[in-house]
């Protein structure tokens, strides 16, 4: 078992950070800070503290993005200042990430009717996005369809491509939620489009990707998935994402190994092992040889794979991984069961209760 499968109502929007986005955020927030200790006026300084907040979330650290953001909303009451609607923004998403979606729709309102006002029409279909994701967090589907339509026929009249890929995104998670699987397949396929148009990377990857989970989960059409993971890998290759790289060649090693592709699978997990040894990523490091060890049981070399399920057990112990140590040692079990070693697998079956309690 390689996979989690549990999934939470926003995971479309939290696309992959990877190393290179967070040391840019980082860089940016010590910048933010050095100029926060100079900038001279009440309004410089709450605009710097706002830049620092969007800042600080995308690189989650929701915490620290809330404090500063108090910070700002306490100086605007004490120079009487009108408040931004890039500050009432990041309140939201702080909201937002707390689980307070609520609180986030009704501030989002506010900011969207800000937004609407503006000459930068971008900001306005920024802010609408992000409003039909909060309806989407709260449970209301309907209002969170309207909106993210509503959003792409503004983005196409007014030219605003950057907005389309993040509004079918949206769109293919609230059908995901729905259970509406070609409705979600369909959209996804045209995030994808409506990104390669705009030449986002990002967005085509993750279009590629979700395509590929449809393949997996839903279709049980492994060659399907494969072909769209595949497609997400050339992208990630050319983004240079090491960490997501890892990631997915174990995806597609995985999809082979369920379409009984045993020597195939083998590879991809071997050189799965190329990207994430050198990164210490732990949860493919662990992942890849648990399952390199599940391939030699399943071929009856069961010293090769007591050696690999060795190497994913100590990995696992260093990563506190509790998930991946279960399944590793019902596997060992199972496979101590199939040799008539009942001890042993009755031991490692200890093991597994132990770690998945």
């Amino acid at each position: 078992m390689l996979f989690n499968k549990n999934r939470i109502i926003f995971s479309g929007i939290c696309l992959l950070l990877s190393f290179s986005v967070f040391a840019q955020s980082m860089e940016r927030v010590d910048s933010l800070k050095k100029a926060l200790s100079v900038v001279q006026s009440d309004t410089g300084k709450v605009n710097t503290m706002t830049r620092l907040a969007f800042n600080y979330l995308n690189v989650k650290k929701t915490k620290k993005a809330d404090e500063i953001i108090n910070k700002a909303y306490a100086l605007v009451k004490e120079k009487n200042l009108k408040i931004p609607y890039r500050l009432q923004w990041a309140k939201a998403e702080v909201l937002f990430y707390n689980k307070d979606a609520s609180a986030a729709i009704d501030i989002m309102h506010t900011v969207v009717d800000e937004t609407s006002k503006l000459s930068n029409k971008s900001e306005f279909g920024k802010a609408t996005n992000f409003l039909a994701w909060t309806y989407l967090y709260a449970g209301k589907f309907s209002e969170s369809i309207e909106t993210f339509e509503k959003n792409i026929q503004f983005a196409r009249k007014n030219k605003l491509k950057e907005i389309i890929p993040g509004a079918y995104n949206g769109l293919s998670v609230v059908y995901r939620n729905l259970d509406d699987t070609e409705l979600q397949r369909k959209n996804l396929i045209m995030m994808a489009d409506a990104a390669i148009k705009e030449g986002n990377k990002k967005y085509t990857a993750e279009a590629y990707f979700m395509l590929g989970d449809l393949g997996m989960e839903k279709d049980s059409n492994f060659t399907y998935a494969i072909q769209n993971y595949q497609k997400c890998l050339k992208i990630r290759k050319e983004m240079q994402d090491t960490s997501a790289i890892s990631f997915l060649i174990l995806r597609i090693g995985w999809n082979h190994y369920l379409n009984d592709e045993l020597e195939t699978a083998l590879d991809y997990f071997l050189h799965s092992l190329e990207y994430s040894v050198p990164i210490n990523k732990l949860t493919s490091i662990t992942n890849a040889y648990g399952n390199i060890g599940t391939i030699y049981r399943d071929k009856k070399e069961y010293k090769k794979a007591i050696k690999y399920y060795k190497e994913s057990i100590k990995y696992s112990m260093e990563g506190n991984d509790w998930y991946n140590l279960s399944w590793l040692y019902k596997d060992i079990s199972d496979m101590f069961a199939d040799l008539d070693d009942y001890p042993k697998a009755y031991e490692n079956y200890v093991l597994h209760k132990q770690y998945s309690d």
